[in-house]
């Protein structure tokens, strides 16, 4: 089990927060998540283009 610590502005939190939780969802509901798929998803969040998956 791994832990990650996001530090930063409130919205920025609030993003990684919603991403996390979504990748979870989406682990749990049986999605298999790639590597690529997982680096897309951050870039996405943190260039402003996404909001999550």
């Amino acid at each position: 089990e791994g832990w990650i610590l996001f530090s930063g502005p409130r919205e920025g939190l609030e993003k990684s927060k919603k991403l996390f939780s979504e990748l979870e969802e989406a682990r749990r509901s049986g999605v298999t998540i790639e590597n690529r798929d997982f680096r897309l998803a951050v870039d996405l969040v943190a260039s402003g283009e996404g909001t999550g998956l």
